[in-house]
């Protein structure tokens, strides 16, 4: 049985892969030496464009990976069939008309088998998509997920965060470029689970994964956004380091930084 659904996920995994090369004039991954080989993975990574996030990432890396969504995407019988034999799992939250905290302890015991068996899982620890090119604060999954699999009866006693960042030329233009980056692993090993373990890890997160994708201030987001993306070729490749290395030098001109976007969006309002 496991064999057939390696057949099945690889098959589509090659599908999947062909169609975003067709989508996409460019795919550039860099940090792939920062995936550790036989051992357990939780890719943590930012969420700028839904979906496509997670079949890019997919297909940059060989990992049997294993995925958290929405759970709203399983209504659908055929769908919830489909989505289970490729390792889609729902994340469960109060809007879904359950009790959150019990909907999702399931859940994550069978991320925990799937570490067990050193597999991957996949998740945006932001907790929703948005295009804006901000860092943004983590949710308590993926510290749960990573300390709970630590201490999970008969699981892993260690298991590697791998921060990553996808980055777009454009969000939603065809033919455009993305660069993917596979940030340094973040080794968790056996520790208690309490409130400054956790914070101590999600910290961790959020700083490794800044550094793998664009993250520009949110008090000066749209001067900034205006100043790096005005003009932006869609067949240049975003480079998180250089940007955000960019942006930090104009952190004490943000009056300046604002005054950019105000007249960008007077000269749009007049036909420029």
């Amino acid at each position: 049985m496991i064999v057939i659904k390696y057949l099945w996920y690889y098959t589509m995994w090659t599908l999947v892969r062909i169609g975003l090369h067709l989508y996409f004039s460019k795919i550039k991954v860099t940090g792939r030496h920062n995936i550790p080989k036989n051992t357990p993975i939780i890719f943590g990574s930012n969420h700028e464009n839904a979906f496509i996030d997670a079949l890019l990432i997919t297909t940059s890396n060989t990992r049997f990976d294993h995925y958290l969504v929405r759970a709203g995407v399983f209504g659908n019988p055929i769908a919830k069939a489909l989505l289970n034999s490729l390792n889609l799992m729902p994340v469960y939250r109060a809007q879904d008309g359950v009790n959150p905290l019990e909907a999702n302890k399931q859940i994550f015991r069978a991320c925990f088998e799937a570490l067990a068996k050193k597999y991957s899982v996949m998740l945006f620890p932001e907790g929703e998509h948005n295009m804006r090119r901000h860092r943004r604060v983590l949710k308590k999954g993926i510290t749960r997920i990573a300390l709970g699999a630590v201490n999970f009866e008969g699981g892993t006693k260690e298991v590697s965060v791998v921060p990553v960042g996808v980055n777009y030329s454009d969000h939603t233009g065809f033919r455009s470029t993305v660069h993917i980056v596979f940030g340094e692993p973040i080794v968790v090993k056996e520790q208690e689970e309490n409130a400054k373990n956790y914070n101590k890890l999600t910290s961790e997160i959020t700083e490794g994964l800044s550094l793998v994708h664009v993250s520009l201030d949110r008090n000066a987001y749209l001067g900034l956004d205006a100043i790096f993306f005005h003009d932006q070729d869609s067949h240049q490749l975003i480079e998180p380091e250089k940007i955000n290395h960019k942006s930090a030098a104009l952190e004490n001109r943000l009056d300046e930084v604002n005054e950019v976007y105000d007249e960008k969006k007077e000269l749009e309002e007049a036909g420029l």
